[in-house]
């Protein structure tokens, strides 16, 4: 429809299926998403530049989004039954896959720092091919991916990875993985401590600085540039039930919702700094509001 004038139609296109959800990329192309496609349309004359097919069909609208300023975008595929699922990026202006990771048929991820293997599980490898990462939920939902420009990387939430060296595992409730935005190799892998026991199927992560926060099992502190742990604050979150207010950062403050309220986390320490008395109910959002943190129970913030 024109913006101008009498508001008359300039193109109509026909979609392939029933539309899921549509959205405007900055560079101008219009994102048309289906069951099980995505399709990229000229805004000027309505015709097909390209389509991205076999999308996973459970898929949420809303995690199918462009990352703004950039020209990538990363979505879940699933081809075929005997397939695992796997993530893919694609540069939006044209519709080609940038990258893939998946799972090989064995649910095996081989392309993991082989030294990094080693610290965590404590053993040394015989060979590159003798070390695995396998994550139970693997690949995460494109929720639990996160643009860090300034290093130039995606960092991924991992769900409950088992490390194996030389066919010897070790299994962590879960973690992280940054790879790089324009070729998918792995930067650097992270797992949380071993006595955290994480309650989400997925954390979320605010990046501040050279640091990136996890709120999966408490609050911890990872390096953007290596994913080595700056500090951690281990503490009860009983997922969904509890509440789903998510984590809020103000200087240099993390405010996160624990098992049974709020607790405030230094980031830079690790050191719990105060917590709410007991909350009943459904924390659904927070906010900060001066010098004042307002904590939602259902309904909606105007």
């Amino acid at each position: 429809i024109s913006n101008g004038g009498a508001g008359e139609i300039q193109w109509e296109a026909k979609i392939d299926g029933d539309i899921r959800f549509k959205v405007v990329h900055d560079t101008g192309i219009l994102l048309v998403g289906t069951k099980n496609k995505l399709f990229g349309i000229d805004p000027d004359s309505g015709q097909e530049k390209w389509r991205v097919e076999k999308l996973a069909k459970d898929y949420d609208p809303d995690t199918v989004r462009p990352i703004p300023g950039s020209p990538l975008m990363v979505l879940e595929l699933k081809e075929g039954m005997t397939k695992p699922m796997s993530l893919q990026c694609i540069d939006v202006t044209t519709g080609e896959k940038v990258w893939t990771i998946s799972r090989n048929k064995q649910g095996q991820m081989n392309d993991v720092p082989r030294e990094w293997a080693e610290r965590v599980t404590g053993k040394k490898a015989k060979s590159d091919q003798d070390v695995l990462l396998i994550p139970e939920g693997w690949p995460t939902s494109v929720r639990g991916v996160f643009p860090d420009f300034e290093r130039n990387q995606f960092v991924i939430s991992i769900v409950k990875p088992s490390i194996y060296v030389n066919y010897k595992r070790k299994n962590f409730e879960g973690g992280a993985m940054a790879v790089d935005m324009k070729t998918g190799k792995v930067n650097w892998v992270y797992v949380l401590p071993e006595k955290a026991k994480a309650k989400y199927s997925f954390s979320s992560l605010s990046i501040n600085g050279d640091v990136g926060v996890m709120d999966w099992a408490g609050v911890h502190a990872i390096s953007l540039v290596d994913g080595s742990e700056k500090s951690s604050a281990i503490f009860e979150r009983k997922g969904p039930k509890n509440g789903l207010a998510a984590t809020l950062i103000e200087e240099g403050v993390a405010y996160v919702v624990a098992k049974e309220g709020i607790k405030a986390v230094e980031i830079a320490s690790g050191q719990i700094k105060w917590e709410s008395e007991k909350i009943k109910g459904l924390l659904t959002e927070t906010q900060i509001a001066g010098d004042k943190l307002v904590a939602r129970l259902g309904g909606n913030f105007e």
